[in-house]
């Protein structure tokens, strides 16, 4: 896993703990999507890993 992706893991856990009622003085924020992130980086295959040669062999 790369450094992006262990922040992004980070901070979906972070935000998961938070608060209602501090999540609730922010309302703009859109909260779900930044925890889910933590499960997209967590379960999305590395995809963008892959050079152009590799993913166009059949």
């Amino acid at each position: 896993m790369d450094a992006v992706a262990m922040r992004l893991l980070e901070i979906g856990e972070a935000v998961k703990v938070l608060s209602n009622e501090i999540t609730a003085t922010e309302p703009g924020i859109k909260w779900r999507d930044i925890a889910g992130m933590r499960d997209f980086t967590t379960t999305s295959p590395p995809t963008h890993r892959l050079s152009k040669r590799s993913s166009t062999r059949t």
